[in-house]
């Protein structure tokens, strides 16, 4: 993974997107070493928003499956209860 450089690794990486021959997207916002005030802004904000946006559809998503698998659990509950009392 390209980045920044080597004191700034944990913070910034080149690029966006897949890279051939790595497991996934690179994270973080992209900045790099002389880039302007306007365009490092414009990552951040960027960046922020994606990030903020994601975590609210995994919120949703998350709360969906617990939906699915709350009324799975009380059909499974229910029906011992139906096979005693028959």
């Amino acid at each position: 993974m390209a980045t920044a450089g080597a004191s700034d690794s944990t913070l910034a990486t080149m690029g966006g997107g897949t890279t051939p021959g790595t497991a996934g997207p690179l994270l973080g916002p992209g900045l790099f070493e002389g880039m302007g005030e306007s365009l490092l802004l414009a990552r951040l904000n960027d960046w922020g928003a994606d990030r903020d946006a994601e975590i609210v559809r995994l919120r949703s998503d998350l709360a969906a499956a617990q939906t699915g698998v709350s009324g799975a659990f009380s059909q499974a509950e229910r029906a011992p209860v139906g096979l005693a009392n028959d």
